[in-house]
């Protein structure tokens, strides 16, 4: 025969509960499932029909017609024991605490890498443009002409107006060299200085062996 618990007892020892209702599977409320790891929810049947009174147990326990209540402290440890004489007046609030489903956070969205900055090769036109107005005395068309651009060869370039276009573009293909390669291009420059270093010695030496004392 199960042990009878009466409902001031647990209020008492684990105080006023609250009345919990679950719209979703229990898995799925975190919040609840806490509850009832740390000994704190108590299974409450409410059976619509019948002249039997309320009757509670302790712990969590999935049924038909249940409701549970949730205690802000740890209830006893006691096998198969019965809630008897439920008191909804010692509830600690008379709205029913709903445990919804959590809603999981959106996972944030990877944001596509910057590319890295390359090099170019540009070659851009800028095109000055200055008209001038010059009078010269010549023979012909083709003598002024000449005369013309002899006298304005001797006069400040200041334009007005500069164009600039784009003639061409194209990127630089970074060339890899091994750190082995670059290591014996080095050591041959460094010879080769040596080298040159070695004969513009002998060079010097000789010069002052052959000058007259």
């Amino acid at each position: 025969m199960p042990k009878k618990i009466r409902f001031m007892e647990l209020v008492k020892s684990s105080g006023k509960p609250e009345m919990a209702a679950l719209w979703t599977g229990p898995r799925a409320n975190p919040a609840f499932m806490k509850a009832v790891r740390e000994n704190r929810v108590a299974t409450l049947v409410q059976k619509p029909t019948g002249t039997k009174k309320d009757v509670g147990h302790l712990g969590f326990h999935q049924q038909q017609f249940a409701n549970y209540l949730v205690f802000p402290k740890p209830l006893p440890k006691v096998a198969d024991a019965e809630i008897i004489g439920i008191k909804y007046d010692l509830l600690k609030s008379s709205d029913e605490v709903v445990f919804k489903e959590s809603k999981r956070r959106p996972f944030p969205e990877k944001k596509a890498p910057k590319p890295k900055p390359k090099k170019f090769r540009v070659v851009v036109s800028r095109t000055a443009t200055e008209e001038t107005v010059l009078e010269v005395t010549a023979r012909s068309i083709e003598d002024a002409k000449e005369d013309a651009l002899k006298k304005i060869r001797r006069q400040k370039f200041r334009p007005e107006t500069i164009r600039e276009s784009v003639n061409s573009i194209a990127e630089i293909e970074r060339r890899f060299t091994p750190p082995a390669l670059r290591a014996e291009t080095l050591s041959r420059r460094l010879n080769r200085m040596s080298a040159r270093a070695f004969t513009l010695r002998q060079l010097i030496n000789n010069n002052r062996g052959g000058w007259p004392g």
